[in-house]
């Protein structure tokens, strides 16, 4: 399968630009040529001939706990979640840096050029990614994903050429893989061997949809509101990633959103500006857990008491000013329009026709 992604990585982008211009029509080549490589892997495939799988490998015995029951597990959380942002963060930009690359008058060869690194950096590093999970561990392998991600879109946003293109969606590749590799290695212990099945469908119907939701929305995303706005939504994404990684080995699952929510809701409130929003949601989080972890040592309660209580008041803290400011505002406008003369109250002399 690496081996197929890597050769898919070089031929792809040979066939698209050898179809692109293959009829009057721009891309109808390229469009017509995917069904024939469906059929030619179909063809294939009814070649292949695989083993039935054991009769012990797939009746397992012992008791399977419900599904919501695993999915509430720190671990799974984790697991899940480093796949969902790490799909996420690459379908977004796999489908936006094309329409990036066109509005931005690229020609169709350097964004061939620019998906074809993307690629190789999404198969290669599957040669050794495993290898780093067991030396490493697999929280590890996903905050290095994560960071690659970051400088992937750190890239992107400094300038629109073609090299900065390049490196964005390469680093992307290779931390999706990263991300992906770890996450999906790390599922596999939060399950026992009856609870595989229902645990592996939960995992990818919240991976795969992730991936569905972000490939639809990034060519809407970018025509209505800029490339900027897709980058940003990436961080967001990789913040939310980091913080849920490293919020469950402080708090707990539950409190997961309570430093995710409410801060992002309280700095929604106060700026406008998306990054100086997200940088104050990320600040306000570690204030939060740092002073729950320090009321906590010196008093009876727990942190997650502390935790929930202290963004709970924040939020509510931040929502009344906010409401008391409008409503001053308002008494000010009606105090000001009494003193504003109609314009049907102003002498004849002084109406212009």
């Amino acid at each position: 399968m690496l081996a197929g992604g890597l050769a898919a990585a070089f031929i792809g982008p040979m066939l698209a630009r050898a179809t692109v211009q293959l009829y009057d029509t721009t891309y109808l080549g390229a469009y017509l040529w995917v069904p024939v490589l469906g059929l030619l892997a179909a063809a294939l495939l009814t070649g292949l001939r695989m083993p039935p799988p054991a009769e012990e490998a797939v009746r397992v015995g012992g008791t399977a706990r419900p599904v919501l029951e695993i999915v509430r597990q720190p671990i799974f959380i984790v697991a899940v979640l480093a796949q969902m942002m790490g799909q996420g963060v690459m379908n977004l930009l796999m489908t936006g840096t094309p329409l990036a690359m066109m509005a931005h008058h690229h020609t169709f060869a350097d964004t061939a050029f620019v998906i074809q690194w993307h690629v190789v950096g999404m198969f290669l590093p599957g040669f050794f990614s495993g290898a780093l999970v067991k030396r490493w561990s697999e929280r590890t392998v996903i905050l290095l994903g994560i960071a690659l991600n970051v400088l992937a879109v750190a890239a992107a946003a400094l300038d629109v050429g073609v090299h900065n293109f390049w490196l964005a969606m390469t680093l992307n590749g290779i931390g999706w893989n990263f991300m992906f590799v770890a996450g999906s290695t790390l599922v596999t212990k939060a399950y026992a061997p009856a609870e595989r099945s229902r645990t592996q469908a939960a995992n990818d119907f919240l991976v795969f949809g992730t991936a569905a939701i972000t490939s639809l929305s990034s060519g809407q995303l970018l025509h209505h509101r800029g490339w900027q706005v897709v980058l940003v939504t990436a961080a967001v994404m990789m913040l939310l990633a980091l913080a849920v990684s490293e919020a469950v080995q402080v708090s707990g699952v539950l409190l997961i959103f309570a430093l995710l929510v409410a801060p992002g809701a309280i700095a929604g409130r106060v700026f406008r500006r998306p990054a100086a929003a997200l940088a104050l949601s990320a600040a306000l989080a570690i204030l939060i857990t740092w002073a729950s972890l320090a009321l906590a040592f010196y008093t009876p309660y727990p942190v997650s008491f502390y935790v929930t209580s202290l963004a709970f008041v924040l939020y509510l803290g931040v929502r009344a000013a906010s409401h008391g400011a409008g409503l001053r505002r308002e008494l000010a406008a009606s105090a000001r329009s009494p003193r504003e003369p109609a314009g049907d109250a102003l002498p004849a002399a002084t109406v212009r026709t």
